[in-house]
């Protein structure tokens, strides 16, 4: 699960951390790489690592959408309230709705 080959030490690698197998290779890779981005969408309790990290909200919590992004450098820009969305986390109607959905994409149905 690691490169096939050495990659520039500047380059911008995604790590996929399968189901929180790949941690330690994650901490190897972060050593060596410093701008290694791990994809913890599969292991939400994972540590952070690396340049920047991203977990998954919807695979392990009672949520529509959402993620969790850390990095390690401070971004210096101002955002406007207006800029953000901020989705309802927790509306049990619209997690009612989410489910009705995914059941329909996963039988491949019409409405």
């Amino acid at each position: 699960m690691m490169p096939a080959s050495e990659l520039p030490q500047n380059s911008y690698i995604l790590y996929i951390n399968y189901y929180g197998l790949c941690g330690k290779k994650s901490a190897e890779l972060a050593q060596k790489y410093p701008n290694l981005i791990v994809d913890n969408t599969q292991a939400f309790y994972s540590r952070p690592i690396g340049l920047a990290s991203f977990n998954s909200l919807r695979k392990f919590f009672k949520v529509q959408n959402g993620a969790y992004l850390w990095c390690d450098k401070q971004i210096n820009k101002s955002i406007k309230e207006d800029d953000l969305y901020l989705p309802p986390v927790l509306m049990s109607e619209n997690y009612d709705l989410f489910v009705k959905n995914e059941l329909i994409l996963n039988n491949e149905t019409e409405i």
